[in-house]
């Protein structure tokens, strides 16, 4: 989908924060594509150029495929207000979860520090 006139700056925030993130990451746009179900390198292109925006879904699929925390990117077109952001951290979360005992926050707390560690 083509970004409309009123949304264009919101679409550039988006797109240059996807740029940055994805750098960030170290992945290529061939390898975000085939990340996210197959979509090719030039849909991602489209993205990163602010030519096409992803629907709502795609955003959260990125976000999961960079390891970003949930609206870091759907903020930027709307998808999310700012307010919707999470301000919790993960292990804050898993800490304060009254579902989990205390072996299964310190063991879920652990696998999450190496899984973002790697």
């Amino acid at each position: 989908m083509a970004p409309r006139n009123a949304d264009k700056k919101r679409v550039a925030a988006f797109a240059n924060a996807l740029r940055d993130r994805l750098a960030d990451s170290g992945m290529t746009q061939a390898e975000l594509g085939s990340r996210l179900k197959g979509m090719s390198q030039t849909t991602v292109s489209h993205w990163v150029a602010g030519n096409r925006v992803p629907s709502p879904m795609q955003v959260f699929e990125i976000e999961r495929a960079l390891r970003l925390e949930p609206g870091d990117l759907s903020r930027h077109l709307g998808f999310l207000p700012n307010s919707a952001v999470p301000t919790m951290t993960v292990e804050e979360a898993v800490s304060s979860d009254p579902k989990l005992n205390s072996q299964q926050r310190r063991g879920l707390v652990a696998v999450y520090r190496a899984w973002s560690e790697s």
